[in-house]
């Protein structure tokens, strides 16, 4: 069943196949704790790392490394009155961006949660699309033209650059898919099924790039005293709607193209 799950209901893009019969196999229960016996039996190994990153750390940062600590894991203060209402309370906009932040690291970690009780999950997950998003932001958050690209684009250019993308995506999907399955309603269906987990993880991906990054290109880019309009909190940074907006459908699109152009696997199946 792992042979044909691989070798052909994969392949041809059939997940809705593949889950059930997924959810048929019994793995055996021991595995699922082999994963924090692998840790346990390198307790030495871990002994040097952890503290060796720590060690790092403080020697990284200006500041107090306790005090830095405990206002990152605290709810983030009110110090920036551009991103606070006037009377110095948080505004609904900061609170429903940093829910949406929260949310998508709580989707990530849930999803590795799952993958390490069960093995085959990840079969599930695409990790092949996956990493080809994550290899499709590489060159936009790398590229500072194109980071001014996002913050400064204008609402015409988004209108049509937005639906292209996604429109360009979908069609290079189907005709991927569509040269394996003879049936073209068979191949539509299987083919929005992957499209939309595709542009799920984008934004997924996006929010969480961009809650890590935004802030020190933005800072680096405007000095300390910048104008914050549109530009919200997250749970470690800040995030721009706008570019986020901008970057999730040319990631997805850049990722497509890599992953089918220099690979000769199908995007479903395992890496």
């Amino acid at each position: 069943m792992l042979f044909l799950i691989d070798h052909w209901f994969l392949p041809r893009y059939d997940l809705e196949t593949t889950g059930l019969i997924i959810n048929e196999l019994e793995l055996d229960k021991t595995k699922k704790s082999h994963f924090f016996k692998a840790f346990i039996s390198n307790w030495k190994q871990l002994l040097f790392i952890f503290p060796t990153i720590f060690v790092l750390f403080i020697l990284a940062i200006d500041n107090n490394p306790l005090s830095y600590i405990f206002q990152c894991i605290k709810i983030p203060p009110l110090t920036n009155k551009s991103l606070t209402s006037g009377n110095g309370e948080y505004d609904w906009k900061n609170i429903f961006s940093m829910t949406c932040v929260v949310a998508a690291y709580c989707i990530i970690i849930v999803y590795i949660i799952k993958i390490i009780l069960n093995r085959l999950k990840i079969k599930l997950y695409i990790p092949r699309l996956f990493g080809a998003i994550i290899i499709g932001y590489l060159p936009l958050i790398v590229a500072e033209d194109v980071w001014r690209f996002g913050m400064y684009c204008q609402p015409s250019v988004i209108l049509v650059l937005v639906p292209a993308c996604l429109g360009f995506s979908f069609i290079y999907l189907w005709h991927e898919v569509n040269n394996k399955i003879e049936n073209s309603n068979v191949a539509f269906k299987r083919v929005c099924k992957i499209y939309l987990r595709g542009i799920i993880y984008a934004i997924i991906t996006g929010t969480i790039i961009l809650d890590l990054v935004y802030g020190t290109f933005y800072r680096s880019l405007h000095g300390i005293n910048q104008d914050c309009n549109n530009i919200y909190m997250g749970v470690i940074g800040v995030i721009n709607p706008k570019v986020l907006l901008v970057f999730f459908p040319l990631a997805l699109l850049i990722g497509i193209f890599v992953q089918i152009i220099w690979e000769d696997k199908s995007i479903t199946q395992p890496l």
